[in-house]
């Protein structure tokens, strides 16, 4: 997969969109942070309706940002699982084509086994008519 042009550029892509989205969340949470500080600060000046008015407006917008954080983990997964589902259908059919023009009965994921000779290794084959086809990759909207 890491041999796939348009793969790494769409990881590229959603590595932009991730890095974006997590400063918006630094940027929440430090105010989250400073909103929690001002309670702090303000027990002893407030009676205890004002004081659980306070806690609750903070409560509340604490489970809007941890909601938002799961959401965007869900959209970055989702997308993540779907375009190498493309990657794999491509080389599950390219590793097919080369097999069968190479004569070769079985194939192996190169983690799962250790290869006896080089002369079977068909990965660079697939590699290359892989980098060879026009893989449309595409960012799920959240």
């Amino acid at each position: 997969m890491n041999n796939n042009n348009e793969f790494v550029s769409f990881i590229d892509k959603l590595s932009k969109i991730s890095d974006d989205k997590e400063a918006e969340f630094l940027k929440r949470e430090n105010e989250l942070i400073e909103f929690q500080n001002e309670i702090d600060n303000l027990k002893k000046i407030y009676g205890n309706d004002e004081l659980e008015k306070k806690i609750d407006e903070y409560n509340n917008k604490y489970s809007f940002f941890k909601s938002d954080v799961e959401e965007f983990n869900s959209f970055i997964s989702k997308n993540l699982k779907y375009n190498r589902s493309i990657i794999i259908e491509n080389i599950g059919n390219i590793a097919k084509i080369v097999s069968s023009q190479n004569n070769i009965d079985i194939i192996i994921e190169s983690e799962s086994y250790f290869l006896a000779s080089e002369s079977i290794d068909i990965s660079q084959l697939i590699i290359e008519e892989l980098n060879k086809n026009k893989i449309i990759f595409e960012i799920l909207k959240e």
